[in-house]
């Protein structure tokens, strides 16, 4: 999937004073990780191929933002905040309301572990047809409601999330939804003011990385957390998955229907090739596989398409902050014809897990007649994957 197709503008909220944080001078401008605290977001930005734009909303009177280095950047243009959030991010919508850009990505100064993975993630959301979409972590610990100081109703937490930032929105429709309404100071986030004008925002899974500093020993934790995240080591995965043969007049193969005499038998679709590689995704993550994530048992999963299933391993790589080094996907088969197909294959799968499609390899071959593909009962496929993960 080409995301450098239209550019895009970033708006990074800097213009806080950052009391909660205990700092001489805002907690932006602090050093953090061997340069200012913003410039670990900017430097995001600026390395994105498909930002053409960065504001950055900086406090009234601000002069620290003359001594970063990247300040004369050709991406980049200073202008000064509101009283509060919301009406920083108004006062950059209106700067560039005349432009005609496909996304906004609406970012926290403050959170310094962004990287290209996740705007590709959330550039991908909305041309998948989302109005937005903003990344967001399950919550694990127990969730009250308080009255003062004094414990009131436990809620179940299975439907929560916490959201984090960058958020990014279509935007033409976010500029609308933002000036249409009149409460935005009692927003809690840049994506409820899209909700709340009847957008559809999706979500992708964040990461501990992406959490905001907000008091000052979150400036130690944080660092650990991005430290750590700086030392990678590489994780195999293998998968190995078959289906015979069955009445129907296609077969799919990466989620590709592919003409056939046959169809393949199975509780989902039979997708050969994309179970295979669930199940290599998820090996290198030491995470069980595909049946345990989605038990042949329950009846929801009968037919269900196996994009599905590839997006869930995807997700769960994202939340691990793990990244693709490689796939090699090897489909065993008399008949159809692969090599044909192979280059759409590899297009599908590199759509679903975003990621360019010269990391993907996909080939076909043969039994020699032999075993149960050999005498045409069925396919198999093979699927190996290459993780790089914190060490």
């Amino acid at each position: 999937m080409d995301l450098n197709f239209k550019k895009s503008l970033a708006i990074i909220v800097a213009a806080g004073s950052g009391t909660r944080a205990n700092t001489q001078i805002p907690k932006q401008f602090m050093p953090f990780l061997g340069k200012t605290l913003i410039s670990h977001s900017v430097e995001s930005f600026i390395k994105c191929d498909f930002i053409g734009k960065i504001i950055i909303v900086i406090p009234q009177g601000d002069e620290f933002h003359k001594k970063l280095k990247f300040s004369n950047h050709n991406k980049i243009e200073f202008i000064h905040g509101g009283e509060t959030r919301a009406k920083s991010v108004g006062n950059a919508l209106k700067h560039e309301k005349e432009n005609d850009y496909f996304t906004v990505f609406i970012h926290d100064a403050a959170r310094p572990g962004i990287d290209l993975d996740m705007l590709n993630l959330l550039q991908g959301k909305i041309i998948d047809k989302f109005d937005g979409a903003l990344p967001a972590l399950n919550i694990s610990d127990a969730l009250w409601i308080k009255d003062d100081d004094i414990l009131t109703k436990n809620q179940n937490r299975d439907n929560y999330l916490r959201a984090q930032t960058p958020q990014a929105f279509d935007f033409k429709k976010y500029y609308n939804a933002f000036f249409a309404n009149t409460n935005i100071n009692n927003s809690f986030d840049d994506a409820q003011i899209a909700v709340n004008h009847g957008l559809k925002i999706g979500y992708v899974a964040g990461n501990h990385r992406l959490d905001k500093i907000t008091n000052n020993e979150d400036f130690q934790r944080l660092g650990v957390i991005l430290e750590n995240a700086t030392h990678s080591v590489p994780r195999i995965g293998n998968g190995f998955d078959a289906h015979r043969f069955c009445d129907g007049v296609f077969v799919t193969i990466c989620g590709e229907k592919i003409p056939h005499e046959y169809g393949l038998l199975g509780h989902s679709d039979a997708d050969v090739a994309w179970h295979a590689l669930v199940d290599a995704i998820l090996g290198a993550l030491a995470e069980g596989d595909i049946g345990k994530a989605f038990p042949p048992s329950e009846e929801k999963w009968k037919g269900a398409p196996s994009s599905i299933f590839l997006e869930y391993a995807r997700d769960r790589l994202a939340l691990r902050n793990a990244k693709i080094s490689n796939i090699d996907l090897t489909i065993i088969c008399e008949a159809p014809k692969i090599g044909p197909h192979s280059q759409k294959l590899a297009q599908n799968t590199a759509d679903i897990l975003n990621i360019p499609i010269d990391l993907i390899n996909i080939k076909a071959t043969t039994t020699e007649k032999m075993g149960f593909t050999g005498r045409k009962e069925g396919i198999a496929a093979m699927a190996s994957i290459c993780i790089l993960m914190n060490g």
